[in-house]
Order: C-alpha cells, then structure tokens, then sequence
C-alpha cells in the first residue's frame, strides 16, 4: 500500500512531537521537577518546558485533521491553552497548569497513542 505524502508528513511531525515530549521528560530529569513547586522555583526548567510547549503546539497545527481525529488522547492535552498562557502572559504563568500539562504529555496514554500512530502509517 502506497503512503500519501500527506500521511508521511503527519508521520514527522509526530515524531517531532515525541522529541518535544522527551524533551520535557530529560529536562524534568536533569532539574529534578517533581512537583508545580519544583518547576515554579527552577526559571530554566519553566523556559525549555513552555518552549518545548510552544514547539508541540506549532506542530500540532500542522497536522491533517484526519491525523488528529487518531490521537484524540494527545489532542485532550491542552497544549494551545498552555502556548497561550506561556506566550502572552509569561509574567504571570500557573505553573501547576504547565506542570499537569506536562505531566499528561510525559503519561504512557499519550506516548503509547502517538507511537501506535507512527507504527501503524509506517506498516503501510
């Protein structure tokens, strides 16, 4: 079965949405973010979570709607709510916001969903 370009593209990005996700999984790691406390007190953990957040929301918005439509968990995630906050209004953030956000995106549902996504369109 021959795969669209447009299948393929989805394909990358999602991969790039995973690197986003690991992203924010080493930088929890790295300054031992634990809690919304944890990431409130530590300014470069709060800079590469909301950047890595931004990045998977710029992402996101390439991605057909048939391929949202197949990852309705990671699109329950409210990353564009979280760009906003973070974008916008970065003075006055609620890190327990992000933190969850972060949390939800690091959680296998999400992970699971969006690798059974990329083996699935790479299968056919």
């Amino acid at each position: 079965m021959h795969v669209k370009a447009s299948e393929k593209l989805d394909v990358i990005t999602i991969k790039k949405i995973l690197g986003y996700i690991k992203n924010i999984e080493e930088c929890f790691e790295h300054f031992d973010i634990k809690s919304s406390h944890d990431l409130e007190s530590m300014r470069l953990a709060q800079l590469a979570t909301t950047q890595a957040i931004t990045n998977m929301f710029e992402a996101k918005k390439k991605l057909r709607p048939e391929a949202i439509d197949v990852i309705p968990v990671f699109d329950r995630v409210k990353i564009g709510r979280a760009r906003n906050i973070a974008s916008h209004d970065y003075d006055s953030v609620d890190f327990n916001i992000i933190f969850d956000i972060c949390k939800r995106l690091m959680g296998e549902a999400v992970n699971n969903e969006l690798n059974r996504v990329i083996s699935v369109e790479i299968s056919n």
